[in-house]
């Protein structure tokens, strides 16, 4: 079907009073959904990818342990069912 056909899909059930199509009630559209590039799979589930760069002559190992001991702190405020889980540590 072509995005005209698929707004003329009629909504309402039969015996209702007046007709509403598809069109009445959305815009129909011909298009894509881009695909956010932070979300992958990990331990087969949906995760989101977070990555942290150092600019140039930062302390590393300074920063990564800070950054480490901030994770710790917010532990209590994770909610349930929310894990975090590191797959790479440049600074250790």
């Amino acid at each position: 079907q072509n995005v005209e056909q698929l707004g003329d899909l009629i909504l309402t059930e039969g015996g209702a009073q007046g007709l509403i199509y598809l069109k009445d009630v959305a815009d129909v559209t011909r298009g894509y959904v881009e695909v956010p590039s932070n979300i992958i799979g990990y331990n087969g589930k949906l995760a989101l990818n977070l990555g942290v760069s150092f600019a140039q002559g930062v302390n590393v190992v300074a920063v990564g342990e800070a950054f480490d001991r901030r994770l710790a702190e917010l532990k209590y405020q994770q909610p349930v069912g929310i894990d975090i889980s590191e797959v790479y540590n440049q600074p250790k």
